[in-house]
């Protein structure tokens, strides 16, 4: 008996944690909406890529404001639907489009626009920050 609750115990610590399935995060507005972060985008051109350090603050549930570092503010108009992120308005600039979210944690955030052009996309690469 002893042996049997050993071995059951030793098999529950042995259990690594790849096979416990842990929650993964849903990007959507509640997930965004109010939220600040900082990171990188990368505009690449044919054989061209220019990499901006930028924050981001989602202010309201369709409305936010972008900064490049060492730039300007702009304000931008936003819609989610599903994993695509739609950014438009007069100054949206260099983020304006249609973004596709590549991979989301949270805390985290990897979206590409022009998903299968071979001479013109966008990477933006977020931490949040708040």
């Amino acid at each position: 008996t002893l042996y049997l609750l050993l071995s059951m115990f030793l098999s529950l610590v042995a259990c690594s944690e790849k096979e416990v399935p842990s929650p993964t995060a849903t990007f959507n507005l509640e997930a965004i909406k109010q939220s600040a972060w900082k990171g990188t985008v990368a505009v690449n051109r044919i054989k061209d890529t220019t990499v901006y350090d930028l924050g981001i603050l989602f202010t309201t549930a369709s409305s936010g404001s972008y900064e490049l570092v060492g730039g300007s503010g702009h304000n931008f108009n936003y819609a989610i639907d599903g994993k695509l992120l739609a950014i438009s308005g007069y100054y949206a600039g260099t983020l304006a489009g249609e973004w596709m979210v590549i991979a989301f944690s949270g805390d985290k955030l990897l979206m590409k626009a022009g998903l299968y052009s071979e001479h013109f996309n966008k990477i933006l690469t977020l931490e949040r920050s708040y």
